[in-house]
């Protein structure tokens, strides 16, 4: 039995293959998008997992190695992804990776002419606050409610 799942904000359709023993696979052809869409993909597979299905360890990996194949980001950024980390020095696309996207996004220019923009992540017992500057992390910052 298959369904299909849209995400309405980025428009692509994720088909979940019900197996034999309950636990929903998903079947989608990592190469067939772009870098930020599949971590895109991976950061929505993570927050429902455990609240619509289980997730799958092996596709999600499967993603990651498409994701490192590309070489877009250095061994170091994808170690962070894969763990769901962050850190300075970072470009702005492997955080966007890493942490999926933020809760609020606030871009300003500093007085030396540096585009910079805060990216502003919200979660149940804290709020966390990443600065980047010309597309590299620059500071972050973790604010307790």
């Amino acid at each position: 039995m298959a369904f299909m799942v849209r995400n309405l904000t980025a428009g692509i359709p994720l088909a979940f293959m019900l197996s034999g023993c309950g636990v929903p696979t998903i079947k989608v052809d990592p190469a067939k998008f772009s870098t930020l869409a599949l971590c895109d993909r991976v950061d929505v597979i993570q927050r429902t997992s455990g609240l619509v299905f289980e997730a799958p360890r092996d596709y999600i990996n499967e993603i990651y190695d498409e994701i490192e194949s590309r070489n877009e980001f250095t061994k170091t950024e994808m170690r962070l992804i894969r763990e769901r980390s962050i850190s300075v020095g970072m470009s702005e696309n492997a955080l966007k990776c890493s942490w999926g996207n933020p809760t609020r996004k606030n871009s300003y220019s500093s007085s030396l002419g540096l585009g910079r923009t805060q990216y502003v992540y919200d979660h149940s017992f804290a709020d966390y606050y990443v600065y980047v500057e010309d597309g590299v992390v620059t500071s972050w910052s973790k604010h307790e409610r």
